[in-house]
């Protein structure tokens, strides 16, 4: 079976988007290429040491990415098959970057139509839009991690889930014991004194100054302090 062979002409000076007219079947891949010749308003513009970037965005959202071939005057790019996997319109973006880091893009468009002969597209291997792969993850997928949430957590639910998340606490070793010391949303002591020492108040809940008592905390860290069950008055 002979090539079938798409050609268009590209000009780097033109910001619209090509109706090539162009109708693949799902599944002509292997032997059906496209062969683009590249101009700059008008004069050709090819460069046998490029190496354009090709993109594919399907009907359903996705992209496909690659790369074109430089050959005898035109860039040239031999479909795999995920490009057009899925029937609907596809619009193909040619991105060519020059000598002095200029990049140009060029845009054109052409149809997939569904093949009856029973083409799975499934089959295919593509490759998501890496935004929305990003997207998935931080709005669709569950973020479930053993001993930190439970059942389906997403995006803010993750951040705002009680008792695991607390917005007072400085350190977050120990937020599920309002008693223990580590938890530094309990401790109301300022002005820090050389030997100065806490007393666990009952009354307050309260870790306070253990030689005058009250005060707001200013203690920066508890991270080395281990007392989880106090007894009133202990210091």
């Amino acid at each position: 079976m002979a090539d079938a062979i798409y050609t268009v002409v590209l000009d780097l000076t033109d910001d619209g988007c090509i109706e090539t007219g162009w109708r693949l079947k799902q599944g002509d891949s292997g032997l059906s290429k496209i062969v683009a010749k590249v101009v700059n308003n008008g004069v050709d513009a090819f460069d046998p040491s490029a190496t354009p970037e090709i993109a594919f965005k399907r009907a359903d959202g996705n992209s496909v990415l690659s790369t074109m071939v430089a050959n005898n005057g035109y860039y040239e790019y031999t479909f795999v098959g995920n490009e057009i996997s899925v029937a609907g319109r596809v619009v193909m973006d040619v991105t060519f970057t020059d000598s002095e880091s200029r990049i140009s893009t060029c845009s054109a468009r052409f149809e997939v139509v569904e093949n009856p002969a029973g083409y799975d597209p499934e089959g295919a291997h593509t490759y998501d839009n890496p935004v929305s792969q990003l997207v998935a993850l931080a709005t669709e997928d569950s973020l479930i991690a053993e001993g930190f949430a439970v059942g389906q957590q997403r995006g803010q639910d993750v951040q705002e889930s009680s008792p695991y998340y607390h917005n007072n606490a400085k350190y977050y070793s120990d937020l599920t014991d309002p008693t223990a010391l580590r938890n530094m949303s309990d401790v109301d002591v300022e002005d820090v004194q050389n030997g100065q020492v806490l007393k666990w108040n009952a009354t307050t809940e309260k870790w306070e100054n253990g030689t005058g008592g009250g005060g707001a905390s200013s203690l920066d860290d508890l991270s080395d302090v281990e007392i989880d069950t106090p007894s009133n008055g202990q210091v």
